[in-house]
């Protein structure tokens, strides 16, 4: 008698126990984590597991940086049609972006037209921007997914005018032109938000384009899981000042 008793509150304690950790894994987003980690591939993984990943300054044309930043966009496409995912990014540069083509299939229709604008690794560079191009155009076809393009010169852009074409294109991108903020704070941020976590990669001095790889800035690619609370009073404010200042939809 006394051994049915015991085996029934242990039976009793186990269940609970076994509910408490299921529901601190589920309220902390962990089977959401393994996921992401599971998904992205190895130099990303490393990026998330690390939490960031430096390029030094005296280092030219850095392509482990481009291909970390093509695996982050293979990681957003596998989270497209997710319903229960938001996924949006944020382009804060001098000029804006065209990271996609007019059309699927039309190889001289790039940002700079031809590999000859790209000073360096031409070849692997040329097929790394034409699937980045490919992988844009599949993000922007996803009602999950907004881009906010926000920059401050266009007079002297001179992938301006495919940018408008973009924009009669996609009616996700967010055209923001503001000439008053400091393109020193050049920055390109993705996050894939799902439950109450904000899943945050990040480039700093953003210069992945082909027209500046020479240019020797050090950077950071950071990936980050955040909370509201966490991203609010992250890097002392700066993503969440920008996220109020530009009106850019979180929820």
């Amino acid at each position: 008698m006394l051994i049915k008793i015991t085996l029934k509150k242990f039976l009793v304690f186990l269940l609970i126990f076994v509910s408490i950790v299921f529901l601190y894994l589920y309220r902390t987003n962990w089977f959401f984590d393994r996921k992401i980690h599971k998904l992205a591939k190895p130099l990303l993984r490393n990026v998330m597991e690390s939490g960031h990943y430096r390029i030094p300054k005296d280092k030219e044309c850095p392509f482990d940086a481009q291909q970390i930043y093509l695996d982050s966009q293979d990681l957003m496409m596998n989270f497209a049609n997710n319903k229960d995912v938001k996924i949006f990014a944020v382009s804060l540069k001098r000029c804006p972006n065209t990271p996609m083509r007019m059309n699927g299939s039309d190889k001289n229709d790039l940002m700079f037209n031809t590999k000859e604008y790209i000073p360096c690794d031409q070849e692997r560079r040329y097929e790394a921007y034409l699937y980045e191009y490919d992988v844009m155009n599949k993000l922007l076809q996803s009602a999950n997914f907004n881009y906010y393009m926000i920059y401050s010169n266009k007079n002297d852009c001179v992938n301006y005018n495919t940018y408008i074409a973009n924009l009669a294109k996609w009616n996700n991108i967010i055209d923001i032109n503001d000439e008053n903020f400091d393109s020193k704070d050049s920055v390109v941020f993705w996050v894939i938000k799902q439950k109450g976590y904000y899943y945050m990669f990040i480039e700093t001095n953003s210069k992945h384009g082909g027209y500046n790889l020479l240019e020797k800035e050090e950077r950071y690619l950071i990936f980050k899981k955040l909370t509201l609370r966490q991203l609010i009073l992250f890097d002392n404010g700066f993503y969440w000042d920008l996220i109020r200042k530009y009106k850019i939809d979180i929820d």
